[in-house]
């Protein structure tokens, strides 16, 4: 195996304690708190023992810890930093200091049509007063076959003798970003200071297995992620459209069976994994390849019975998604088929109403797309609600005329459809009885992060399904009777934030996740609602309600049936 390159990086973080304790003295014990504060000190008169095993070189008084010590002490969260085996060996065992050894070496290896790139990070670490370092290994690597232009990529996380995390994937797109974003090797690093990255090393250092994996004409406007994309086009013959942003690759690579199904076509393997392959889809697709593809395959559905509409779309309006989020490759996972069979359902409501006037009407919000800076998708998925309020009304006995020209007076109309639907179907207060243990696994499994607390609140009856929808402004109010989904509310505590999660009650899907008025949630929802997406998913056996009550209202003298097409 040749080594192409390697490099180490060895460095310690240190904080320190000043240490005003005489042990000698022990015995002249002071018991106020004003003066553990204002002196900065605190007594030790023991070694702590946890299971028959010392763990602490003292230990405070039950009242006072080292936590104390901290936040009275102005020099005890400062850190400094360095490469010198002395100050490392002077602190090793200093209870007054929290050390930590950090390691970092990365490596290019060739082995025949293998080319390897691992980093390793490895850290022990040892908190104030304590005896013990705990260990941490991350191991990440790369491999790239030069020959079959297949990449795999590793991932080992372990803490102590414990494995975390241990992962490995073939051409999955998500994990060589992530893996390529980790890979910090050189720093530049000032003694006594924390280590800063150079970039201009780094690029130097991605371009030598840029090189070694056959890439030509590299250059430091393309990032390594797109030289690599680019260098497994050309090794596996990938037929793509000349327009391609080579960042929007992940959203139309299928794989590989699929691929070569279709002559390598790639997006004709798209069209025919998302069931929405003709001659028109492909030819918009090569057209357009960089727009929204969720809302692609959505308009495609919704016009399924009416595939000639087509051509009157103009789809450059649909590459107004946030393109910060299309271009990282977690937004494949997006694409998938829950989330387009309303659109098929859609697609048999129109012809249901007056489907000349509806289609219309939806290519004139399309057109408006220009004019604002709305995201496509939302747009698609409030006129598919749109729709099934009109048809629910009708078979209400109520007509509904839609008139609105553009999405300022759609989202104004939507509202009212909203209000009415609930209005009528209030003759009947549905109620929701769900699993004790779903119920605590949602409910009980607060979610706490960097700016505060979240909690999670299944929607279990029509009052509580309406203030949702008053409170956010959207149409979840009318989804009360919608028996193939769950909806669960994540609220900031003590905020007035929230965020109205629907999910698939069949497989746990994550339908959709709304903010105020149906807009996009805010950066600081995003872990909560990933956090939301694996309790459900561990009990995605368990969503569906285990008793459905309807209550006739006293205030109505006649019941009305309103059927469900969800």
């Amino acid at each position: 195996m040749e080594t192409i390159f390697s490099r180490t990086t060895h460095y310690a973080e240190i904080s320190l304690l000043k240490n005003y304790c005489i042990l000698s003295n022990k015995n002249n014990y002071y018991d106020t708190d004003s003066q553990i504060f204002s002196m900065n000190y605190g007594w030790f008169h023991m070694r702590k023992r946890r299971k028959n095993k010392i763990t602490d070189f003292f230990h405070l008084d039950d009242n006072y810890t080292f936590d104390n010590i901290i936040r009275c002490d102005s020099f005890g969260h400062k850190k400094f930093y360095t490469e010198k085996d002395k100050h490392i060996k002077k602190h090793y065992n200093n209870a007054f200091a929290s050390l930590s050894i950090i390691t970092n070496k990365c490596q290019i290896k060739k082995n025949g049509d293998k080319v390897i790139l691992t980093f390793v990070n490895y850290q022990k670490s040892r908190d104030f007063n304590k005896i013990y370092f705990q260990k941490l290994l991350i191991y990440t690597s790369i491999t790239f076959n030069t020959r079959t232009g297949n990449f795999t990529t590793f991932i080992l996380e372990k803490k102590g003798k414990k494995t975390l995390k241990k992962i490995i994937r073939t051409n999955n797109f998500l994990f060589l970003y992530t893996i390529l974003c980790s890979m910090n090797n050189y720093m530049t690093f000032v003694e006594g200071k924390q280590p800063t990255i150079n970039a201009e090393k780094n690029i130097e250092f991605f371009h030598k297995f840029l090189e070694a994996i056959g890439c030509k004409e590299i250059n430091s406007d393309d990032t390594p992620y797109q030289h690599i994309i680019k260098r497994f086009i050309e090794v596996k013959k990938i037929g793509i459209p000349n327009n391609l942003n080579l960042n929007n690759f992940h959203t139309l690579y299928t794989d590989a069976k699929t691929l070569k199904k279709h002559n390598n076509k790639l997006c004709q393997s798209f069209l025919e994994l998302h069931g929405i392959k003709s001659k028109l889809t492909n030819k918009i697709l090569n057209a357009y390849p960089n727009m929204d593809m969720v809302s692609f395959i959505k308009i495609v559905k919704i016009l399924k019975r009416n595939s000639h509409i087509l051509n009157k779309i103009n789809f450059q309006n649909i590459n107004n998604l946030n393109q910060k989020e299309q271009s990282h490759p977690d937004f494949t996972n997006k694409i998938h088929r829950n989330q387009t069979i309303s659109s098929e359902v859609t697609s048999v409501f129109i012809n249901e109403l007056d489907k000349n006037k509806i289609i219309d009407k939806f290519l004139l919000l399309l057109d408006d797309l220009n004019n604002t800076s709305i995201i496509s998708s939302i747009i698609i998925d409030e006129f598919m609600d749109h729709i099934r309020m009109v048809l629910d009304l009708k078979i209400a006995g109520v007509e509904f005329n839609v008139q609105f020209r553009n999405i300022e007076e759609f989202r104004e109309e939507h509202l009212r459809l909203s209000q009415m639907l609930v209005e009528i179907k209030r003759k009947h207060i549905i109620s929701k009885e769900y699993s004790e243990k779903l119920i605590n696994a949602v409910e009980k499994n607060k979610y706490t992060s960097y700016d505060g607390e979240y909690d999670y609140y299944i929607l279990k009856n029509q009052n509580e399904y309406d203030e949702e929808g008053s409170y956010m402004h959207h149409c979840v109010a009318s989804y009360a009777e919608k028996n193939t989904s769950i909806i669960i509310s994540i609220r900031k505590k003590g905020h007035r934030d929230r965020v109205t999660c629907e999910y698939n009650v069949g497989d746990g899907s994550n339908i959709q996740s709304k903010y105020f008025c149906n807009g996009m949630p805010p950066e600081n929802f995003y872990e909560p609602i990933q956090n939301l997406n694996r309790i459900i998913n561990t009990n995605k056996n368990i969503l569906m309600p285990i008793a459905t009550t309807y209550i006739k209202n006293e205030k109505y003298q006649k019941e009305l049936d309103v059927p469900n097409f969800f």
